[in-house]
């Protein structure tokens, strides 16, 4: 049983428009979050629709979950209508006879709103991970939904592209960490150039520190010498050898 969505918690313009209206209000803040135009839209994606809806961002998290019952990381046009259809309480938001996006028609049929995953999402999951440990790249990207997202896609509509997707994957996440390894070892020499510097400049102060006392001592017996020197002057002076 669906949980009541969070935008019917507080007053929402979706709930005062007809259903075509509702329709192509959808499809409105569905290119507002693709606005790259890839066909589908992610978690972070999501959260443009922060100035159109009255949900904050965690929110707006908890719909792209509650919408994304496959748990693949990514929403299509026709399962984002759709899934709101069923939250709105309407059999459905996308047209009778409307052209489904191919990868959604073929693997994403009905959506069910069960709290179990599909064996097939465990799947994917489970070869994703292992995906990224093979290409030691899970540390590598700061989210993986959106990598996640189009891996999945290929694997199920389009396998034959899959093998150059993580070719090319491979390849991106051994560019990133020899770049990372590249700004630590620069960091290292600058460091150790710091250090070398730091050693630099203590020798030398110690140098001058030590030229200047022996430079103090020189002068303070030169100065004792010709004191010397005077006071032998001024006692031959005032006692005279006779």
């Amino acid at each position: 049983m669906c949980e009541t969505p969070p935008w019917n918690r507080r007053p929402s313009l979706l709930w005062n428009l007809e259903p075509d209206e509702m329709r192509d209000k959808v499809r409105e803040l569905f290119l507002l979050c693709d606005k790259e135009d890839k066909g589908f839209i992610t978690k972070r994606d999501m959260q443009r629709l922060e100035a159109e809806l009255p949900l904050n961002p965690e929110q707006l998290e908890d719909v792209f979950e509650k919408l994304d019952c496959h748990m693949q990381g990514y929403l299509t046009l026709a399962e984002f209508t759709h899934g709101l259809g069923q939250y709105l309480g309407l059999q459905s938001l996308v047209t009778k006879g409307e052209q489904v996006p191919k990868f959604a028609e073929k693997h994403l049929p009905v959506l069910t709103w069960g709290d179990s995953e599909s064996d097939l999402c465990q799947e994917d999951e489970l070869h994703f991970s292992r995906l990224m440990d093979s290409l030691g790249a899970r540390n590598v990207f700061a989210t993986h939904d959106e990598v996640r997202a189009l891996w999945t896609r290929l694997r199920r509509d389009e396998p034959e592209l899959l093998n150059n997707f993580e070719g090319f994957l491979s390849r991106v996440s051994l560019l990133i960490l020899q770049a990372k390894q590249e700004k630590a070892t620069v960091e290292r020499i600058l460091q150790k150039r710091n250090g070398d510097h730091d050693r630099e400049v203590q020798h030398l102060y110690e140098e001058m520190e030590q030229q200047m006392k022996s430079e103090k001592e020189k002068l303070s017996s030169q100065v004792f010498i010709a004191a010397a020197c005077r006071f032998r002057s001024l006692a031959s002076f005032i006692f005279p050898l006779y």
